[in-house]
């Protein structure tokens, strides 16, 4: 299985070769990019409002894979180590209390 930090540089590789790294250099990139995941998650919601069984599953599936890929593809073009920090807050989340506190 290849690592996180294989699969962004895999992501990042494929949206240049694609065209969608072209406007990198504006102040629009990341808002954009951001902007973009968020869609994800909202297609994976309609994909959760009119989809039952097997086709729920695999719609929520392809669409919660977009979400990590179109993630992972914005932190290798902020060069962010995102396998690191995915270990790292995993390790903070672990230290936290129940429901990290905030409900009873």
């Amino acid at each position: 299985m290849k690592s996180l930090r294989e699969l962004a540089k895999e992501a990042y590789d494929c949206a240049v070769s694609h065209g969608f790294w072209e406007y990198e250099s504006t102040n629009q990139a990341i808002p954009i990019k951001l902007m973009l995941i968020v869609s994800e998650c909202s297609e994976a919601m309609e994909a959760f409002r009119k989809k039952v069984g097997e086709e729920l599953v695999k719609a929520l599936g392809e669409e919660l894979a977009d979400v990590i890929i179109r993630t992972i593809d914005l932190a290798q073009a902020l060069k962010i180590d995102i396998q690191e920090e995915v270990e790292r807050k995993i390790q903070i989340n672990k230290e936290r209390p129940f429901r990290y506190g905030w409900v009873k």
